[in-house]
């Protein structure tokens, strides 16, 4: 089936806003980031958070420490 020609509907960008750092009026990009200098306005969506990392060291240590134990434990 092929698809109906017409005009084509972009995504909506967030509007126009007023770009502190280039001092004019301009029109944002999808994600809400001036076009020109890059700048994120108060209302823009918030960039997620990365996740939390678990280190390994501590993890690693606690283990050691656990065999350790038992070992001594078994050996007495």
């Amino acid at each position: 089936m092929r698809q109906a020609r017409g005009a084509h509907t972009p995504a909506p960008s967030p509007g126009p806003f007023h770009c502190v750092a280039c001092q004019t009026y301009v029109t944002g990009t999808r994600s809400g980031h001036c076009p020109r200098c890059g700048w994120i306005p108060p209302a823009a969506p918030a960039v997620a958070d990365a996740p939390p990392v678990m280190r390994a060291l501590p993890i690693a240590l606690a283990i050691v420490a656990a065999i350790a134990a038992l070992l001594l434990v078994a050996s007495r």
